[in-house]
């Protein structure tokens, strides 16, 4: 009785470690999509450096079908591309659109310390590597 009790546990504990290590599989290869910025702390996220931000929204087309560059790209990259999405039409998304002259998605901006320097006007892998080196 103790035996199969033990037996159990020990299936219980393994299929918790094998849970566990899909939903890190999952997490890492499908969730992690580079630098993401809030409404609320993009100018701070823009401050320093040279970035590369993408204006967006989940539901353009072509938003999506360039999204695998921009996160390949960005795991390279790292801190300086970053995504914020501004297409659920709240009046905050307006603001920074119209601030920004963002007319369309996806829109990038080229920023230098907080200054918009420029539009990028490509939109694959190798040219978001390119720009930073």
């Amino acid at each position: 009785m103790i035996l199969k009790a033990l037996r159990r546990k020990e299936y219980k504990v393994i299929i918790l470690i094998m849970v566990l290590v899909i939903l890190y599989v999952i997490y890492t290869n499908f969730m992690i999509e580079g630098f993401e910025s809030s409404l609320d702390g993009f100018k701070e996220d823009v401050k320093v450096g040279n970035k590369l931000v993408l204006f967006y929204a989940d539901w353009c087309g072509h938003c999506k079908s360039m999204m695998k560059d921009w996160d390949e790209a960005s795991k390279v990259v790292g801190g300086g591309m970053i995504k914020i999405n501004v297409g659920n039409g709240t009046d905050k998304d307006r603001d920074i659109m119209n601030e920004y002259m963002v007319e369309g998605f996806p829109t990038i901006i080229i920023f230098n310390n907080g200054k918009k320097v420029g539009v990028f006007k490509d939109r694959d892998r190798d040219s978001f590597e390119k720009f930073f080196n």
